[in-house]
C-alpha cells in the first residue's frame, strides 16, 4: 500500500494525549506516542465467534485485509474487507479551532460501520488500550469501571499520581488517567485480554504481575447495518503551572469533570461530527485551485499543529494557548514557534493568537527579565514559569548548580519568574533578540488587524515600543546572534533576519496608526522605509540576495520573511527583488524541495510554503507543494510530520510533531487577504 504520510494521526489532543500509526497497514504494527515510543492500542472485531484484528499488532488473530487509508482534516479513515463483511473505521480528533468548548474537551472518537455480505448473527467491535500509554518506564497501575447512563467507561492511571512532576521534551506525562467508553467496559490483565481474543468472553481475574488494559466493546445482534462509536479520553488532572498557578484544561475551568467531558462528547456526537464535516468541506473549497497536494499537506498539519498546544484559562479567565516545542527542546510558549504557526490560527480563531502572546507579555514584565528585547519562551512544558532557553551555566555563590538538570531523571527547573532583579541568569550569546522582538511585533499587528481585542494590544504597547526601538538600533544589520534557522551556525549580518527586523518596525508603525497614534506611527514607518531602501541599495547589483551582508559568492538562503510584506501589503520591498529570489529558488530545487541555505541540503517545510507564497503564479506555488508531498510520500522516518528534513534523501534531520506546521496554511491566509491593510 502506497505511503501517504510518515505517520497517521489517530487520537490527537495535546502533547500528552497523542497516538499515531506509523505504517499504512493499521494492523501491521503497534501504535506510537508522538515521540515514536510504543503506545499500543488494539482493535478487534468478533463475528460469530471468530476474531479479526484491524488495529495494532495482535499475534494469533486473523488480520483483516486493509483496502484504503484516507486522511481528512480531523479524521483518519480506513476500510477493510473479507468474504463475510466490509469494515469502515474513523479515528476522529475534534480539534475545532473555532469552538473552544469542543477544542478543549479531551475526548477523541473511534467510529465504525460494518456492512455484512452474508447473514451475521453476532458482531462485537472492541478497542483495547495497553497501560504503556501511561508511562515511559514500567510502573504500577490501578483502574476500574464506571457505569454511566447508557454506557460504561473503563479507566486506569498510575498508582502514584504526581501531577507536573517533571518537564522535558520526548516524554510522556507519567500522571493522569485514561478512559475508554463503550456499551461495555472492562479493566483487565494481560491474560484476560488474550482470553477475550480467543473467546470474546471476559471473566475478570486480575493478576498483579501482569500488564493492565482497558477494553470497551459494543455488541450487535442480527443487524443489517452495523454502526457505533467508542470514546478515548485523557484527564491530565492538572495541566499547566502558570507562574505559580496550577491550571486545569480549559474545558474544566468551571468545575466540570472528566465524566462531564465524556458525556458531553457522547451526547453531542452528531452535532460535533456535523461541524467537523462543514469545516472539512469548506477547507476543500477554499483551496480547490491548488488540487489534492495542498489538501493533503494541510490535513497532515492541522491536528498535529493544534495538538502540540494546551488550551487553558488563567486565574482571571483569560485564554492561554500554550505550545510545546516538540522534539526541539520542550519549551512552552516559544515565540519563534508561535510565529510560523500564525496562519492557521489567524484563519480560524485569532483569540488563540492572543492566548499565545499573553504569557510572553506577562513574563517580559517580570524583574528577572532584564532585556529590552523579547524573550524566546516562557518555560519548559508544562511549566510556564519563566524562560529556560539560554540559562547560564555559570557557577558562583548565587547560582551554583541552580540550572543543571538531568532529563533522564525527569526533573523540573526552579520557578524562574520568582527570581529577583539583577540575578543575571541568562547567557546573552544564546538569546534571539532581533528574531523574537520582530516576531512579537508582527504577531501583535496580525492580531490587531483581525479586529480582535485592541485593548489587549494597548495594554502592552509599552513593551512593543521597547522592542521596536531595539530593532531600530540593532536590526538593520544584525550582529552575530542566534536565530531560528541557525542549524549550520550563527551569522554576522543575517540578511533574512534583517528583513524580519525591517518588517517588525513597519508592523509597529502600522499598529500605532491603527490605534490612532498617527504622529508616532509616521516616525517608525519612515524608518522602515529608509531601512528597506538601504537594504535594497546594498544588493542592487546582485542577481540574488546572499545569505549575509558579507555577500559570500554563491551564497543564498530562503528569504521567507519577505512574505510578511505581502501578507500585510506593506509594499516595502521591490517586487523585482522578490521575483529574482523565486527564480533563484526554482533553480536550486532538489527532489524534496529547496535547501534552507547554501550551507547544507536540508530545508524546513513551513518556510518552503512561505517562499511559495511569494509568487502569484499558481504553477510555481504547486511546484513547491509537490515537493513537500513527495517528501511525505517517501521519507523513511515513520514519525509525525517533521518540518526539518533533507531535500535530497528525504530523511528527517530533526524535529517532529511541531506546531510550526500551522504555517503551511499561509497560502490560504494570503488568498483570503485577511491582513491586507491597504
Amino acid at each position: 500500500m502506497k505511503q501517504i504520510l510518515p505517520a497517521y494521526p489517530l487520537f490527537i489532543f495535546d502533547p500528552y494525549f497523542s497516538i499515531w500509526a506509523k505504517e499504512e497497514e493499521l494492523n501491521n504494527d503497534d501504535t506510537i506516542f508522538w515521540t515514536g515510543q510504543k503506545s499500543p492500542v488494539h482493535g478487534v472485531v468478533f463475528v460469530d465467534g471468530e476474531a479479526y484484528s484491524f488495529l495494532g499488532k495482535t499475534d494469533g488473530i486473523k488480520k483483516l485485509n486493509q483496502k484504503t487509508v484516507i486522511v481528512r482534516a480531523f479524521s483518519t479513515d480506513y476500510t477493510f474487507e473479507n468474504d463475510l463483511f466490509s469494515l469502515s473505521i474513523s479515528f476522529i480528533s475534534p480539534l475545532l479551532p473555532d469552538d473552544l468548548e469542543v477544542l478543549s474537551c479531551p475526548v477523541c472518537y473511534f467510529s465504525y460501520e460494518i456492512t455484512p455480505k452474508v447473514n451475521l448473527k453476532e458482531v462485537t467491535v472492541s478497542l483495547i488500550v495497553n497501560e504503556k500509554v501511561l508511562y515511559d518506564e514500567k510502573t504500577d497501575v490501578r483502574g476500574g469501571v464506571f457505569k454511566l447512563s447508557d454506557y460504561e467507561a473503563s479507566w486506569f492511571g498510575l498508582r502514584k499520581q504526581q501531577p507536573l512532576a517533571h518537564v522535558g521534551d520526548p516524554v510522556n506525562a507519567d500522571w493522569g488517567y485514561y478512559y475508554l467508553t463503550g456499551d461495555e467496559a472492562y479493566y483487565l490483565s494481560e491474560s484476560e485480554v488474550f482470553s477475550f481474543y480467543n473467546t470474546g468472553i471476559i471473566e475478570p481475574n486480575i493478576k498483579p504481575e501482569e500488564e493492565r488494559y482497558l477494553l470497551s466493546c459494543n455488541r450487535h445482534q442480527g443487524e443489517t447495518k452495523i454502526k457505533g462509536k467508542i470514546l478515548l479520553a485523557f484527564d491530565d488532572c492538572i495541566a499547566i503551572n502558570y507562574f505559580g498557578f496550577w491550571l486545569k484544561g480549559f474545558f474544566f475551568k468551571n468545575g466540570r469533570s472528566i465524566i462531564d467531558a465524556i458525556e458531553f462528547s457522547f451526547n453531542n456526537y452528531e452535532a460535533i461530527m456535523n461541524k467537523l464535516e462543514i469545516f472539512d468541506r469548506n477547507l476543500k473549497t477554499d483551496i480547490a485551485r491548488y488540487g489534492e497536494d495542498y489538501y493533503l499537506i494541510l490535513c497532515a498539519a492541522l491536528r498535529q499543529s493544534i495538538g502540540a498546544h494546551k488550551l487553558v484559562a488563567d486565574y482571571e479567565g483569560n485564554i492561554l494557548f500554550l505550545s510545546k516545542e516538540c522534539l526541539s527542546n520542550g519549551c512552552i510558549a516559544t515565540v519563534d514557534v508561535s510565529y510560523p504557526s500564525l496562519p492557521l490560527f489567524l484563519l480560524y480563531n485569532p483569540e488563540l493568537v492572543e492566548g499565545m502572546l499573553r504569557p510572553v507579555f506577562r513574563f517580559s514584565r517580570m524583574p528577572v527579565w532584564p532585556y529590552d528585547f523579547a524573550p524566546h519562551d516562557c518555560g519548559t512544558y508544562p511549566y510556564c514559569c519563566g524562560q529556560t532557553y539560554g540559562l547560564t551555566s555559570a557557577k558562583n555563590k548565587y547560582l551554583n548548580d541552580t540550572f543543571s538538570i538531568d532529563w533522564k531523571k525527569k526533573e523540573t527547573f526552579p520557578l524562574i519568574y520568582q527570581f529577583p532583579k539583577g540575578m543575571q541568569i541568562y547567557d546573552l550569546d544564546r538569546q534571539m533578540p532581533v528574531e523574537e522582538s520582530s516576531n512579537m511585533l508582527i504577531m501583535s499587528l496580525a492580531l490587531l488587524t483581525t479586529g480582535k481585542n485592541s485593548d489587549f494590544i494597548k495594554d502592552n504597547l509599552d513593551l512593543l515600543k521597547k522592542w521596536a526601538e531595539y530593532l531600530v538600533k540593532e536590526g538593520i544589520k544584525p550582529k552575530k546572534q542566534l536565530c531560528t534557522d541557525d542549524f549550520a551556525g550563527h551569522l554576522e549580518g543575517n540578511v533574512n533576519l534583517s528583513i524580519k527586523s525591517i518588517l517588525g518596525i513597519q508592523a509597529f508603525g502600522v499598529l500605532l496608526d491603527k490605534l490612532g497614534n498617527k504622529e508616532e506611527a509616521v516616525y517608525y514607518l519612515n524608518i522602515s522605509k529608509d531601512y528597506s531602501r538601504l537594504w535594497e541599495e546594498e544588493f542592487k547589483d546582485l542577481e540574488s540576495i546572499p545569505l549575509s551582508f558579507s555577500g559570500e559568492k554563491g551564497s543564498f538562503s530562503l528569504k521567507y520573511n519577505l512574505v510578511i510584506d505581502k501578507l500585510f501589503n506593506f509594499k516595502l520591498f521591490n517586487p523585482r527583488v522578490i521575483n529574482n529570489e523565486i527564480e533563484n529558488y526554482l533553480l536550486r530545487m532538489n527532489k524534496y524541495g529547496v535547501p534552507l541555505d547554501n550551507r547544507a541540503t536540508y530545508t524546513k517545510s513551513d518556510w518552503m510554503v512561505w517562499v511559495a507564497a511569494l509568487s502569484d503564479n499558481l504553477d510555481v506555488r504547486k511546484k513547491f507543494l509537490g515537493r513537500i508531498v513527495k517528501y511525505l510520500n517517501n521519507t523513511p522516518n515513520r514519525v509525525p510530520f517533521s518540518d526539518w528534513y533533507d531535500t535530497i534523501t528525504g530523511e528527517k534531520v530533526g524535529f517532529q510533531n511541531r506546531s510550526v506546521q500551522g504555517g503551511l496554511f499561509i497560502l490560504m491566509l494570503i488568498d483570503k487577504q485577511i491582513l491586507k491593510i491597504n
